[in-house]
């Protein structure tokens, strides 16, 4: 094998690690992003809470939701 082709490929392991850390970089601060927007900030929900689950709490708790609902954990 030639030196060329080892060095080809070297850079091309390289290129592979350096798009993987860039896509990284990206994501982590979208998904805390994204976590403090559906998470709300405390149950029950505050008024002022702008989190998308507490906004589709309210939404439903306005139609005149049954007052057999009842709130459930998810486990993680």
């Amino acid at each position: 094998m030639s030196v060329s082709l080892k060095n080809k490929k070297g850079q091309t392991a390289v290129e592979y690690i350096i798009l993987l850390a860039v896509i990284m970089v990206i994501m982590f601060p979208l998904l805390a992003y994204i976590r403090t927007q559906l998470a709300p900030e405390r149950t029950p929900c505050l008024p002022n809470d702008r989190s998308i689950g507490c906004g589709v709490q309210r939404f439903i708790s306005s139609m005149g939701a049954n007052p057999k609902f009842k709130y459930f954990t998810l486990r993680r």
